[in-house]
């Protein structure tokens, strides 16, 4: 329970003035009315009164002060030899402006001055201990005190070098360090702190404004400042008394020691530091101390120190995987993903943080130098001195805290032990344990320094190039990226300078990404492979791992031949040494799921996913990320060989899991949300897919930014969806954008920037724009051809999407070619019942109906008709193209009977299928189906039919004029006939009206080209 201090000071204040020293007690009794806390209170402070100091010298009552005295200094005014400018600082004892000194030198300093009424002897003395403590050291990281003296008040003041910092914690998040570079940041801070320990100085009040960072030579270098509550340890650092009054603590809550936060610091060593430096280190993981602001603050006195005292923070893993509403935010800060940030604290670092957060200050580092030793060899890859707190530990500190349920347990447990005393372990069996404990040691010992081979040869020759920002690098220090790269690999320096000087030459020349991704293959990738067949040879799980590495590094670049070596050779490596269920081994199988499936290896693919799945389920477990992935890549392989049904299974399921144990913003929950939504695309499931896509676009915005990749990918996906609904004004920007983008940052060549030309160039095709349409699908196929190869599904689609654009504009004969290319290459790479090779097929037929090849037309639309009903069923909108294009056969080669029958029963399935901007192809079938009415003189089934045609054409127009026109030709028609069946009707008049309105219309090819969009549909590496 707390007292409110302003009132055992006005009950202290009346009893010096009413009472005679010592003869108060009558007075407290009736004054406290029976408070006993707040009487005890009062006592302690009467009797430190009565002591050699008295307590208006000591620093318990600055507790209680409400003097609040003006500044005497202020910006402008002048203390010995420095300036004041401006204020930029205060603490509880001073005040720290910014001045600035003339002679004997000219610099900018810091000035530190005494508050106004803090001028007790304590606080002198404590101000005083500060300047000398720090005048005691000389270290890099540790401000340095220039100058000393008192004011014209007499107020003492010092002066230290200005450190134009950040705490640290707003400088690591500001610049979004990873988790190495924070450490490598905050070992620095332990090595300031053990030179302090080593003058005897116990800092007793470190967090993050007192650690700042500021840039030398644009390196971030740790200062750490404010030793002004420090405590000496062997000596004394002022003739002036440095005493802790009683009741008081010294520090700040959230990063105080359990020893410290004790009524008084009497007992106070060099591991109350390393306490808070473990604190300090939390933060910078996760964004949060152990024990948050908001719970201190919320909690009466006693009970905040009780909590610092005796309660167990969580890991910091544990805070993080607690964090799903932040860690998005706590993951961007630190450049990784979340579920990556979470696995990488998870053990080690773990076991380092808690080790410094002992409340058994016995078991912490005993040095704030051990401490750092520590993240040195987690940085290094060997093995640390920090593990998780044995059983034994664990089962004392639970029987201290629960004395007789353990003294009830532990006499049943000694009944037991003497009943099987002679079942006791053999010494053989002991011996046996020793070995196998001395094997697993070595075998750790070899793990650990061929992880430190890893780490050494990434950091030098893969971290530094991040190779899908290669667009990004033409305007970037790429020479400075490459020059840290290859010293940080330790190459030698005379190669250094060949080699940067080689790049440097060719980077002048370099006119496009393509351009600078070839570069970057040539000059770091091809050389960090040659140097992996050189060094680790004999390191077999080292190469498999580096090999993974490149083969993503490729992946990114679009290289995927010399991926998929790489990744191939890696899974072989691991499947040798680790066997066929290791967890490394399930995810190279993942690995190159993806990478087969990028190339439309599709069989290859699916063997490789149903192999993940099983194995990564009896392994690691249904919601584990790499059986997330499993699944994911089986969806992906399933919906690009047109088994679009049972891809939907998949990723359904994926999705419901990820939200579950990702988190619905988690980046690969998105990716997979997004692979869902471009599934209903294929599907036509329009309105299903779009909310899926906003969702993915407006989380990857606020997550990732705009520019990051996966960040275009939806503004991608999203435009080609519109596109697809007729909003093609709307459409537009998100298209053009997302072109812009992909050109820029992974370059002309790249196949996703194919993609995303060709979808410009549809929307084109569908506003009217032919002129502007042809160059973007013309590009496309060459570029295609060149980079995927003949036989890629992008490549293909392309293809047959330049036939139908050729046939269109009546180039019959050229585009002839291109539409049999297409057929022809899907028969034999993809199958006959794939939706691209039956897309392919009725291009053709519609080619051949439009240079009068009626039979050969018949055939293909029959064969697509048959094989997409049974491979994608009866109401895919696939199918029901198909189903339109054989009817408009059968009525145009006058089997208008035939025709009506094939059409009629699909007109209330497709007013289901063809919604929002699809309804143009709902009027095509509705025109199809009211010219074989005519053809069968059913003039009133015909009228019905090509009004509400029309009638739709006028609401959601065609991207193409000649299915409206069409429509309006053969209501003329319609009108024609019926006049000369039943001229008293005046029908002439209808015919006549029709006919001006067809006059309007400009003269246009004979059938839509399919829409053939694609989406970038992101996948997991």
């Amino acid at each position: 329970m707390s007292v409110d201090p302003n009132k055992i000071k006005a009950v202290f204040l009346k009893a010096i003035e009413q009472c005679e020293p010592g003869k108060w007690h009558d007075f407290l009794a009736a004054a406290c009315e029976g408070d006993a806390i707040l009487q005890r209170r009062v006592e302690v402070l009467l009797e430190a009164h009565m002591g050699e100091d008295s307590l208006f010298d000591a620093q318990v009552f600055e507790a209680f002060s409400t003097v609040d005295q003006p500044p005497l200094e202020k910006p402008g005014s002048q203390i010995g030899p420095y300036k004041l400018l401006q204020q930029i600082g205060e603490g509880g004892m001073g005040t720290v402006f910014l001045a600035e000194q003339h002679e004997p030198v000219q610099r900018k300093v810091a000035l530190k001055v005494i508050k106004p009424g803090m001028d007790t002897r304590q606080v002198i003395a404590r101000f005083d201990a500060e300047r000398q403590a720090l005048s005691l050291m000389d270290h890099p990281n540790i401000a340095k005190v220039l100058d000393a003296g008192t004011t014209d008040y007499g107020r003492p003041y010092f002066v230290m070098e200005l450190v134009k910092g950040q705490p640290i914690t707003k400088y690591c998040d500001e610049h979004q360090l990873t988790t190495r570079q924070r450490l490598e940041l905050f070992v620095s801070a332990c090595h300031a702190i053990q030179h302090a320990h080593q003058k005897g100085i116990i800092h007793r009040d470190i967090k993050p404004s007192n650690v700042l960072v500021a840039e030398y030579d644009d390196r971030p270098v740790c200062k750490v400042i404010d030793f002004g509550v420090a405590k000496a340890l062997n000596q004394p650092l002022t003739e002036k008394s440095m005493f802790t009054g009683l009741g008081q603590i010294l520090g700040t809550l959230e990063y105080m020691s359990p020893e410290q936060a004790k009524v008084n610091q009497l007992d106070i060593d060099t591991r109350s530091d390393v306490y808070s430096l473990g604190v300090l280190l939390y933060e910078l993981l996760t964004g949060t101390t152990p024990f948050n602001k908001q719970r201190l603050g919320s909690a009466a006195w006693d009970e905040m120190l009780r909590i610092i005292r005796e309660e167990e923070p969580p890991k910091p893993s544990t805070r993080l995987s607690d964090s799903q509403d932040s860690l998005p935010s706590i993951s961007a800060s630190r450049h990784t993903e979340p579920a990556k940030l979470t696995k990488l604290v998870r053990g080690e670092l773990d076991w380092i943080v808690m080790k410094a957060l002992e409340k058994d200050r016995g078991r912490r580092y005993e040095t704030a130098n051990g401490f750092a030793m520590d993240i040195q060899r987690y940085l290094s890859d060997e093995p640390v001195q920090a593990c998780p707190p044995s059983k034994l530990y664990r089962f004392r500190k639970f029987a201290r805290k629960h004395k007789a349920v353990v003294g009830t347990a532990s006499a049943a447990l000694l009944i037991l032990l003497l009943g099987i005393a002679g079942l006791a372990v053999s010494n053989s069996l002991i011996r046996n344990e020793q070995t196998k404990t001395m094997a697993l040691a070595d075998q750790l010992k070899a793990r650990a320094d061929e992880l430190k081979l890893v780490s050494d040869f990434q950091a030098g020759m893969l971290k530094q190039v991040d190779p899908t920002a290669a667009g990004m690098l033409l305007t970037a220090d790429v020479q400075a990226k490459l020059a840290a790269a290859l010293a940080k690999a330790n190459v030698p320096e005379a190669e250094r300078t060949q080699r940067l000087g080689v790049f440097t030459a060719e980077w002048k020349n370099v006119n496009a990404t393509d351009a600078a991704r070839e570069l970057i293959d040539r000059t770091i990738l091809r050389p960090a492979v040659e140097a992996i067949d050189k060094q680790f040879a004999d390191q077999p799980l080292i190469d498999a791992q580096l090999r993974q590495v490149l083969a993503d590094r490729y992946w990114d670049l679009g290289l995927l031949d010399a991926a998929l070596r790489l990744q191939e050779r890696a899974l072989a490596t691991r499947r040798r040494i680790l066997g066929d269920e290791h967890p490394e081994t399930l995810n190279s199988i993942n690995h190159l799921c993806t990478l087969l499936w990028g190339q439309d290896k599709l069989n290859e693919a699916e063997a490789y996913c149903r192999e993940a799945i099983q194995k990564c389920r009896n392994v690691l477990g249904e919601e584990h990320v790499e059986t997330l992935d499993a699944i994911n890549n089986m969806g992906l392989v399933l919906q690009a060989q047109g088994k679009l049904v049972d891809a939907e299974k998949y990723f359904r399921d994926v999705v419901e899991k990820s939200r579950h144990v990702l988190g619905a913003d988690h980046p690969d929950t998105l990716e997979k949300i997004n692979n869902l939504g471009t599934l209903l695309l294929d599907q036509s499931k329009l309105s299903e897919a779009e909310p899926y896509f906003r969702e993915v676009l407006a989380k990857r915005q606020r997550v990732l930014g705009d520019q990051h990749i996966r960040t275009v990918n939806s503004t991608n996906n999203l435009g080609v969806l519109l596109k697809n609904q007729g909003k093609l004004n709307e459409a537009e920007p998100y298209l053009r954008e997302a072109l812009v983008m992909y050109r820029r940052v992974l370059g002309e060549e790249h196949p996703t920037t194919l993609v995303a030309i060709h979808n410009m160039g549809t929307l084109l095709l569908f506003q009217g724009k032919l002129g502007e349409a042809e160059p973007y699908f013309r590009e496309t196929v060459e570029q295609f051809r060149r980079v995927l190869g003949a036989e890629h599904s992008n490549t293909l689609n392309s293809i047959g999407t330049l036939g139908n654009f050729l046939r269109q504009q009546g180039k019959l004969s050229e585009a002839e070619p291109y539409c049999r290319e297409a057929v022809e290459t899907g028969r034999r790479v993809y199958g006959d019942e794939n939706p691209l090779t039956l897309r392919s097929i009725r291009n053709l037929g519609t080619l051949l109906f439009a240079q009068g090849r009626m039979d050969e037309a018949e055939s293909c639309f029959k064969e697509a008709v048959e094989k997409s009903r049974r491979a994608l069923g009866a109401e895919h909108s696939e199918t029901l193209n198909n189903i339109m294009a054989l009817g408009m056969l059968l009525q145009a080669k006058g089997m208008c009977e035939e025709s009506v029958e094939l059409l009629d029963p699909i007109v209330a399935i497709s007013r289901k299928t063809f919604v929002l901007g699809n309804l143009f192809r709902l009027a095509r079938l509705l025109t199809i189906l009211g010219k074989a009415h005519l053809g069968l003189r059913e003039f009133t089934n015909a009228e019905a039919n090509l009004l509400q045609a029309q009638a739709i054409f006028e609401k959601s127009p065609s991207p193409e004029p000649s299915l409206a026109r069409d429509c309006i030709q053969a209501l003329v028609e319609l009108y024609t006939a019926w006049n000369a069946a039943e001229p008293s009707k005046g029908y002439d008049v209808k015919a006549v009206e029709w006919k001006a309105k067809l006059d309007d219309i400009s003269q246009p090819a004979t059938e839509s080209v399919p829409e053939n969009q694609q989406t970038d549909q992101a996948n997991k590496k």
